[in-house]
């Protein structure tokens, strides 16, 4: 890629993982029918969603729940490009936070009331978390 922007786009994307993929498919609801959009406004545009949440699983919920609801509009007739990212702050307003990573150490198994829930924890929370992150490899 010969512009400086360009290179930067692509940088970033490759640090974001899975979420790379959602984001591109988004950037592109920006993109007028008639021409490409630019790296500078991509990478702009791409920025100020990371700026949205901090949480990239419940940000890579929303961005897809907003593009497929969108590609049903343009499917309907509506080809207007995105101006803005109001619609997708609306939907990551009512996504549901995700389940933070078990951090803490015990046993899972252990009944004791008081070493169950380490830093108020539960048991269904933290095996659920364990799950996740044995299916995430």
């Amino acid at each position: 890629m010969e512009e400086a922007a360009g290179r930067e786009f692509t940088a970033f994307l490759a640090g974001l993982g899975e979420l790379a993929r959602p984001l591109v498919a988004y950037l592109g609801l920006f993109r007028p029918a008639t021409r490409a959009l630019a790296y500078e406004r991509m990478l702009r545009l791409a920025r100020e969603v990371m700026e949205l949440s901090d949480d990239n699983s419940r940000l890579a919920a929303a961005i897809s729940e907003t593009v497929e609801a969108l590609r049903q509009k343009r499917d309907e007739g509506d080809v207007r490009p995105l101006k803005s990212h109001n619609y997708l702050k609306r939907v990551l307003e009512n996504q549901p936070p995700s389940i933070p990573p078990y951090q803490g150490g015990g046993n899972v198994m252990d009944s004791s009331p008081d070493k169950g829930r380490p830093g108020g924890v539960s048991k269904t929370a933290r095996a659920i978390s364990r799950l996740e992150n044995w299916k995430k490899g």
